[in-house]
């Protein structure tokens, strides 16, 4: 039963990042492009997705089909960011030096982490955090020059 809500939220998610991230790469930047899900985010103020998250990675931790439910889904995700940080470097906007296999995993890890922020550091503010955030990976993938 578990595996199969896990799976259903996993694939819903999966179709929304296509979405954005479709829209993104006609209008947008690639940075912008890669930050749509920390800017579609309102606040820091609703931890049911931390805490959600949270439960999915330590039932992972037990459950080897929520495990595998979860690998599927970050791979995709993967396949969707290379395909945006392949498509900046061919626009010049993406260090051509950046594989983007794994500097997808790592931008996965940020993302991901980011809304937890607010369950280990109460108080922080949410505008501030997502700027920094924007900064942090403009610069990682600013060609240099």
């Amino acid at each position: 039963m578990m595996e199969g809500i896990v799976e259903q939220m996993a694939d819903e998610y999966l179709a929304r990042l296509h979405g954005v991230f479709g829209r993104q790469q006609e209008t947008g930047d690639a940075a912008t492009a890669l930050l749509s899900e920390i800017w579609s985010m309102e606040s820091w103020g609703d931890t049911a997705y931390c805490r959600i998250l949270f439960e999915l990675l330590a039932e992972a931790g037990r459950n080897e089909r929520v495990r595998a439910i979860l690998a599927r889904n970050t791979d995709g995700v993967r396949a969707l960011l290379s395909q945006v940080l392949k498509a900046g470097q061919a626009r010049g906007e993406v260090d051509p030096a950046l594989d983007p296999e794994h500097t997808s995993a790592m931008l996965i890890a940020i993302v991901d982490a980011a809304p937890m922020l607010p369950l280990m550091v109460p108080g922080i503010r949410f505008d501030e955090s997502r700027a920094l955030i924007t900064t942090m990976v403009r610069r990682f993938l600013r060609p240099e020059g």
